[in-house]
């Protein structure tokens, strides 16, 4: 396997749709992209612009782990970040609806959101649930877009979306659809991150 411009892992021709490589994938694609250090966050800048990026379209988010901050940008300018404000928050415990349960065999842990440096991070299993809503984003801890997620699910995958399709965000969680194998005998949270409204 091998990474693209925004660290995401891309297959080998050679793997083969195990679920392990599936699980891989999903860590591994980054909204928030970490760097080492200034160096770092210049290349990966400039390799995702030379790749097509348009940062005034699809802003570059960056964790840059030697300053511990993250950092936004919205020109193809490596002199143009800003910071996003260090609002972090403790792990909380959403109120889950449309019959979805807390999974609740070890070593799984419940579902939860937090923010760490303007960015929302959810964690947990469930299970047992409706297709659609699974609980709802307090304003401050949503994207300002639908933002979607392949994540683990049954024997498969299923698609989480975070914001309905009506604008402005509503900070629904939403079990969207299941991949091949995917059902609501448990559905992880956990992998799904993204910048916080600004």
């Amino acid at each position: 396997m091998g990474t693209d411009a925004a660290k995401h892992v891309i297959p080998a021709g050679s793997d083969g749709a195990r679920r392990q490589t599936l699980l891989d994938l999903i860590a591994s694609a980054h909204d928030v992209i970490p760097v080492a250090n200034a160096t770092e966050r210049a290349t990966v800048l400039a390799g995702l612009v030379a790749a097509g990026r348009n940062p005034a379209i699809a802003p570059v988010y960056v964790d840059q782990l030697d300053v511990g901050l993250v950092l936004r940008n919205v020109t193809t300018s490596d002199a143009n970040w800003a910071t996003i404000a260090n609002d972090s928050t403790a792990w909380t415990t959403p109120t889950l609806v449309n019959g979805w349960l807390v999974y609740s065999n070890p070593p799984y842990e419940s579902p939860a959101y937090r923010k760490l440096n303007g960015v929302v991070y959810l964690a947990g299993f469930i299970k047992s649930g409706s297709t659609g809503t699974i609980f709802t984003l307090p304003a401050g801890f949503r994207p300002t877009k639908v933002a979607t997620f392949v994540v683990a699910s049954g024997t498969g995958s299923a698609v989480v979306a975070v914001n309905s399709t009506t604008l402005p965000a509503d900070g629904q969680v939403q079990v969207a659809a299941y991949g091949s194998g995917g059902s609501n005998a448990n559905v992880s949270l956990r992998g799904i991150s993204f910048p916080a409204e600004v």
